[in-house]
């Protein structure tokens, strides 16, 4: 699944955890996610394996800036390796 999250605090690994806990770890999750590809063909496991990192991306962030109190917004697109990787599936 392809989904957008929206985590309620800045809590370590709140995503990560939720997500293996509901049976869908998160793709190149070593740690909770590690069993995922078990019963995968083999070019999308190679591929998962060839990705190097997790399939978890900030899209957008924002926050009060410390001094100023105004509020900072940033905007970041999927990296290539990430879009690759949709390609894969597709």
């Amino acid at each position: 699944s392809y989904v957008d999250v929206m985590p309620l605090t800045g809590r370590t690994h709140q995503i990560r955890v939720h997500f293996q806990y509901l049976g869908n770890p998160i793709v190149g999750d070593g740690t909770y996610g590690n069993k995922i590809t078990r019963n995968l063909n083999s070019p999308l496991k190679e591929s998962i394996h060839n990705l190097e990192r997790h399939f978890l991306h900030a899209f957008s962030l924002s926050f009060r800036h410390p001094k100023t109190k105004k509020k900072v917004f940033f905007k970041a697109p999927l990296p290539a390796e990430l879009e690759d990787f949709l390609r894969v599936l597709e």
